[in-house]
């Protein structure tokens, strides 16, 4: 019965593991959506592109720690949205996620990248005091253009 959106992250593997990979995870009153770009397209059904819906199993799952290891970090919550600007939020990435501009392209540095994709998403909602932190590499690509014309 809530509306809600979490940013969550976690670390890239060893030796990368000083930089974040963002993703949100909307709650739309119990309708649970995990929301990324990620850096294979097309790997599940619910793919526009490098965008993806519900990539994973678990929306808070992590990814390896070392390459080909199955070894894995947990997701960190890193904030919380709740009510009204989560609603927007919300219905903002239903709507839009499967047009964003950069969807065909995929580059670790300086994007676009998962980074890029959840700022992007921020940039439209100042009033939610989300903020990513120096080591999302990536964030600032959403800057060079904007995507208000979606």
């Amino acid at each position: 019965d809530k509306y809600q959106v979490f940013l969550f992250s976690y670390p890239l593997p060893i030796p990368f593991n000083f930089a974040l990979h963002t993703w949100l995870i909307t709650n739309d009153k119990g309708r649970i959506k995990r929301w990324e770009v990620w850096e294979v397209k097309g790997l599940v059904k619910t793919s526009w592109s490098y965008v993806y819906r519900d990539l994973f199993s678990k929306p808070t799952m992590g990814i390896r720690r070392f390459y080909g290891k199955t070894g894995r970090w947990s997701g960190k919550t890193m904030s919380v949205v709740d009510g009204n600007t989560a609603k927007k939020i919300i219905s903002f990435i239903n709507k839009k996620a499967k047009r964003y501009s950069h969807k065909y392209e995929y580059h670790y540095y300086p994007g676009p990248n998962s980074n890029t994709f959840t700022q992007w998403i921020i940039d439209e909602f100042p009033e939610s005091g989300l903020k990513l932190p120096w080591n999302t590499f990536g964030k600032r690509y959403a800057n060079k253009e904007k995507h208000k014309n979606l």
